[in-house]
């Protein structure tokens, strides 16, 4: 389910303002206007994204506060402070903020691809939560901050940034920043919606981290997205498979993971995870037959061999009578299930 606050459309279709960049300016290498889409706005600001003013060393609660409620979620930073704050440290840790979006049902989103990847989520409409180094290498003044905007014109980028609404900050200055602060960037995104400029292994990763927390409901809808949007990516379905599985659905489970084999024979995890379905229903037969293929070139090395060896060292003779029959007589790329009644 994607969220529809205020339109992200709509929001993101700031003033496009004609400029004429003048070559020998202060910033030596790529500015603003070298990352903005072709054809998109050359200023754009996200004025209704929320803003929290941090207390004492409480960027990170501020931070998260900001993108989570412009995603959706009604919390204060406060209550996030109590969850995320380590006194000790004097701030946040990344994964704490991780954790965090996703106990409040949000997915969030590894931003892997600089600033330009940076400029066109902002371009659509998303904020976009960043970690800057304020200080040095060797004292570094760790600092979180939200992206809202840009200016071409200005070659500046446009921030909620500690206890101002809005900072303007120099491409030159940010970039330093960010780069000292590890290009950490990641979205708050409802389960579902996907970014325009998403990368698909960075969101598919991100889906897989929901799995892992046990949010099966919330990471089935966004490998259900990515399946939608990225058909020729394996993990989403790979990922719903073993959703199903773990909610007890074995007949989704085969079913998808079928799919999945018939379309990419050669993947491993796949065909072993569907001989390990199969067996758990009675059909190890079938189970064998799936597997068979990949045994002789199945590299020993591979991080996969042992788990495929544990499956075949469990199976018996013999399927029972409600398996599914898989037609095996093309190349595997033509593998089909049927019910036998």
């Amino acid at each position: 389910m994607t969220f529809p606050s205020r339109g992200r459309a709509a929001r993101a279709a700031a003033l496009a303002l004609a400029i004429a960049l003048i070559a020998g300016c202060a910033f030596f290498g790529p500015g603003v206007s070298e990352y903005v889409p072709r054809d998109a706005a050359l200023a754009v600001e996200l004025d209704d994204v929320p803003f929290f003013p941090q207390a004492d060393y409480q960027c990170g609660p501020a931070a998260l506060a900001t993108v989570l409620n412009d995603s959706g979620v009604d919390v204060a930073a406060s209550a996030l402070t109590r969850e995320i704050y380590l006194p000790g440290r004097r701030g946040s840790l990344q994964v704490e903020l991780l954790a965090s979006a996703r106990r409040q049902g949000r997915l969030p989103y590894r931003v892997q691809g600089g600033l330009a990847e940076v400029i066109s989520h902002v371009h659509a409409g998303y904020p976009v939560l960043v970690l800057q180094n304020l200080g040095f290498a060797r004292l570094p003044r760790w600092h979180y901050a939200v992206v809202v905007g840009y200016v071409a014109e200005d070659d500046a980028l446009l921030l909620r940034s500690g206890t101002e609404r809005r900072v303007s900050l120099s491409a030159r200055e940010f970039l330093r920043s960010w780069e000292d602060g590890g290009d950490w960037a990641i979205l708050t995104l409802t389960p579902g919606d996907i970014p325009p400029a998403a990368d698909a292994g960075a969101f598919i990763q991100a889906a897989a981290s929901l799995e892992e927390t046990g949010r099966l409901d919330a990471a089935r809808r966004a490998y259900e997205a990515a399946v939608e949007r990225w058909p020729g990516q394996p993990g989403a379905r790979l990922g719903l498979a073993n959703i199903a599985y773990a909610q007890g659905d074995l007949k989704a489970a085969t079913a998808t993971l079928t799919g999945l084999v018939a379309s990419d024979p050669d993947h491993v995890a796949a065909r072993n995870n569907l001989a390990h379905v199969l067996a758990e229903q009675g059909c190890h037969d079938s189970a064998r037959e799936v597997l068979a293929p990949i045994l002789d070139d199945l590299d020993a090395s591979s991080a996969l061999f042992d788990a495929v060896q544990r499956t075949v060292s469990a199976l018996r003779a013999g399927d029972d009578a409600q398996c599914p029959r898989l037609d095996l007589t093309m190349r595997p790329s033509r593998i089909t299930a049927s019910t036998t009644h």
